[in-house]
């Protein structure tokens, strides 16, 4: 049982710059409609967080195409293999099936949002976050990480969503 993907960092920061526009867009709409209609302070600053998302996106970008090269990802019967091409956007790493004690996919952005956050817990009680800039739909990635025998489970202990969290 493997699993192999493989992703130029050209394609992804081409996507990166495609959120960049649309959040951007949505942004200036934002405040436009604000501005025009007299809306209160947080619509507008709603406008700007929206453009400081797209501006990150576009940040993100330009640091994906200035490194180049590809992300390679594989699970085998014994090991992940996550090869990034920009150690300050995702960090590479490799790691013995045997060294991972769980994988929680607790974390997720709200209710309604269909992504989850994944976070490898390693025997060693150390964490790694997967990172979705390359990419890859993490998703399917822990599925198959379920696959060799990893289990998956839901802590909360590495983010809750906020309609879960104590008040």
């Amino acid at each position: 049982m493997s699993f192999e993907f493989i992703s130029s960092a050209e394609n992804v920061a081409g996507q990166q710059q495609i959120w960049a526009a649309v959040i951007g867009v949505a942004g200036l709409v934002v405040l436009g409609y604000a501005t025009m209609k007299g809306k209160s302070l947080a619509i507008n600053l709603a406008g700007v967080a929206l453009l400081a998302v797209g501006g990150f996106y576009l940040y993100q970008s330009w640091q994906i195409s200035q490194t180049g090269g590809e992300w390679v990802i594989r699970i085998s019967d014994q090991e992940i293999s996550w090869q990034s091409p920009n150690q300050n956007i995702d960090p590479s790493f490799t790691l013995a099936l045997g060294e991972i004690e769980y994988v929680d996919k607790s974390a997720k952005q709200s209710q309604s949002d269909p992504g989850n956050v994944y976070h490898i817990v390693v025997n060693d009680q150390s964490v790694i976050k997967l990172n979705n800039a390359s990419g890859i739909d993490l998703d399917e990635f822990v599925q198959r990480l379920a696959d060799t025998g990893i289990e998956v489970k839901s802590t909360g202990k590495y983010y809750q969503p906020s309609e879960l969290r104590h008040k």
